[in-house]
């Protein structure tokens, strides 16, 4: 018997990688996975569904482990997330693991952009495919469930979906001709206008590491970047890199956007100014330095320009940067709060 389970086996382990779009379950089944809890709930958008997800990995073969499996969570319709052991799931798909007894456990956080959800579950065997060939859709499932759910709109404050997980120093928002955007771990999303907020990632940009970004009043959107400057787009399809002139265009922490001037300024390489119609970036030297870190460029609506720098120092310059003169404060205060 044993014998016979190890050829089949390896049978099954050679098939494991061949590659089809949408992937079917494979006929014969070495292991199944089972929905135990949870499905065809309702709840609200952007809230988690009463009762725990609940999956059971069960194998057919003695000398498969049920932790030897992984298992591609996939949302097929909505745009919620699920949430597993401590551990937030973000993005289209995801790999997770049962434990030593096969169960695998999640809550499920409605989508705000349909009405009617559904979350898919494939298993693999581990050793027959590796992670990155999961993801890429080029390997065959042993086996597949989904769950259902209807989200109702919720009333009052409510999350909003569709956007990776924020945080208070890498999330930025901004607002352009009516319509709000986000940048949130690299990526930049339009939010869209529903009876709940729904965020959408925006595709065909240039880079997957946006730190800030910021638009002018004829629309150009400019991209501050964590490791590779900065980026201008005039129509939201065509990027141009424009960082000529910075020295160091790693680790921003500011960015200005205006008409004919944009500031940008970085750690340990202070803060630059791009005129227009210059198209070339210069170093302002405030106090006579030129490393420093200096916050939160700002414009005033008397034209004047104000940024502070690590020291809690604030500064104004009355000719849009060339020169600068510290403002006395009694009492100095974090810097990271936006001035």
């Amino acid at each position: 018997m044993m014998r016979f389970s190890y050829w089949i086996l390896v049978l099954f382990l050679a098939i494991g990688c061949i590659h089809k779009e949408d992937p079917a379950p494979q006929k014969i089944k070495f292991a199944t996975l089972e929905i135990v809890n949870g499905d065809h709930q309702s709840g609200t958008s952007g809230n988690f569904l009463n009762d725990t997800l609940v999956l059971a990995v069960k194998s057919k073969l003695a000398n498969l482990k049920v932790s030897d499996f992984e298992i591609l969570a996939e949302m097929k319709m909505g745009n919620g997330k699920i949430e597993s052991y401590n551990f937030q799931w973000t993005g289209s798909s995801k790999i997770v693991s049962a434990d030593d007894k096969g169960i695998f456990e999640a809550r499920w956080s409605l989508g705000c952009d349909k009405a009617n959800q559904v979350l898919a579950f494939y298993l693999f065997h581990r050793d027959s495919c590796q992670v990155q060939a999961i993801l890429s859709g080029s390997c065959i499932p042993i086996d597949s469930v989904t769950f259902s759910a209807t989200a109702s709109t919720p009333s009052g404050w409510n999350r909003s979906c569709g956007i990776d997980g924020t945080d208070r120093y890498n999330t930025k928002i901004h607002k352009f001709n009516e319509q709000i955007f986000a940048v949130s771990q690299g990526s930049l999303y339009k939010a869209v206008k529903s009876e709940t907020l729904s965020w959408e990632k925006l595709e065909n940009l240039p880079v997957t590491d946006i730190y800030d970004f910021g638009f002018n009043s004829k629309g150009w959107l400019y991209l501050l970047t964590d490791n590779h400057g900065l980026y201008l787009s005039k129509d939201l399809h065509t990027w141009t890199a424009t960082s000529q002139g910075i020295l160091d265009p790693r680790y921003p922490i500011g960015l200005l956007v205006e008409d004919s001037v944009v500031f940008a300024s970085f750690y340990f390489d202070g803060l630059y100014r791009l005129r227009i119609a210059e198209s070339f970036w210069k170093k302002l030297l405030i106090n006579g330095i030129y490393w420093e870190e200096y916050h939160f460029p700002t414009r005033h609506p008397n034209g004047n320009l104000y940024t502070v720098d690590k020291w809690d120092t604030y500064w104004v310059s009355t000719n849009s940067g060339d020169i600068w003169n510290n403002i006395p404060l009694e009492y100095k205060y974090s810097n990271y709060q936006k001035i």
